[in-house]
């Protein structure tokens, strides 16, 4: 009999042991499925987010920053902008430009360098030997220079480098370099958004896209114009033009939504206030207008609303007066 009862109780031990097992397999099966498809989460690309801006909406935002500029006393301001051999203590400008606060080009030109431009900087720029052979030496220009600069306040977009290697290009022919008041729209760009980003995509955030090709010296002054004006009158340092309709917005309470085209959430209710309206971080029995930024205009048409604009039109439907309006319409009628 004790030895039928060892028998069994082996058996069981057996069995017990093999769907111990078999749970073990099932569950590594499935941790490893599990970690394939992390794996192949992290490894798979991410789609970038594309930002597309139709003809239209550059002209018109071109214009809401070049109007500004008339605004502006901007007297004593020259933006300069250079394009070089390369980036270390030796090289030289080939390309200098600058212009005065109307957008006028005080001067505009090649110039004949000591040294040669290397194939990686004419990547970036497109400037060869061959267009500066004929150019004109620092030298050449010292003087105009130094008379353009006098008593005027510099603004480059990276004044540090422009200014290096403008001063390493004066002493290499041996000329004084001239001192001045230069003053780095990149770091006042960099504190304006919170983040460091180039020239173009910091003119680009403003809607500004420029004519010609960046990377040349006279492009890159007039964006580096742009970015600081545009800077200007979101900074409340200089009230726009408005038409007669926007003095009815004083007091009128009003919700910005969606990501804007034209300057952050937080600038665009500081325009808002400069015009007596009260901002409201959501929508209440007595919003007056809802703005919606014209990034979310594909996912609004597709009938994707957020919160806010769900609570807009229910509002709406139940008999509250309220003005759902996109970026758009809101810049006409504030001639913002």
């Amino acid at each position: 009999m004790a030895g039928f009862f060892m028998s069994v109780t082996i058996t069981v031990i057996l069995l017990i042991g093999a769907m111990l097992l078999f749970i073990h397999a099932l569950r590594k099966d499935d941790k490893l499925h599990d970690d394939r498809k992390a794996d192949a989460y992290r490894k798979a690309p991410r789609q970038p987010r594309t930002k597309t801006m139709s003809e239209t909406d550059m002209h018109d935002n071109k214009m809401l920053i070049s109007g500004i500029k008339s605004r502006l006393d901007l007297e004593d301001c020259l933006f300069i902008d250079t394009e070089t051999t390369g980036l270390g203590n030796t090289d030289q400008v080939i390309e200098i430009a600058i212009i005065n606060g109307h957008g006028e080009i005080l001067l505009d030109t090649l110039i004949k360098p000591t040294i040669q431009i290397p194939e990686d900087a004419i990547r970036i720029h497109g400037i060869t030997n061959e267009m500066v052979k004929n150019a004109q030496t620092v030298d050449a220009i010292a003087d105009d220079f130094r008379r353009i600069v006098e008593g005027k306040k510099l603004f480059a977009y990276n004044a540090k480098f422009d200014s290096r290697l403008l001063r390493q290009s004066f002493h290499s022919v041996g000329e004084s370099f001239p001192r001045a008041e230069w003053f780095c729209v990149m770091d006042s760009f960099s504190e304006f958004n919170g983040k460091r980003t180039s020239l173009i995509n910091a003119a680009a955030s403003f809607g500004y896209v420029p004519e010609e090709k960046a990377h040349r010296a006279l492009t890159d002054a007039m964006m580096c114009l742009e970015v600081f004006a545009a800077m200007r009158i979101y900074d409340g340092d200089i009230q726009p033009d408005t038409p007669k309709e926007a003095e009815n917005l004083k007091g009128k309470r009003v919700v910005f939504t969606g990501q804007m085209k034209t300057g952050s959430r937080a600038q665009m209710k500081k325009l808002a206030s400069s015009l007596g309206m009260v901002n409201q971080s959501s929508v209440g029995n007595k919003t007056d207008f809802v703005v919606i930024g014209d990034e979310g205009d594909e996912r609004w048409a597709n009938g994707t609303y957020g919160r806010k604009i769900e609570e807009a039109i229910a509002r709406v439907k139940a008999g509250q007066e309220i003005n759902i309006i996109k970026e758009s319409e809101w810049r006409e009628m504030t001639g913002l």
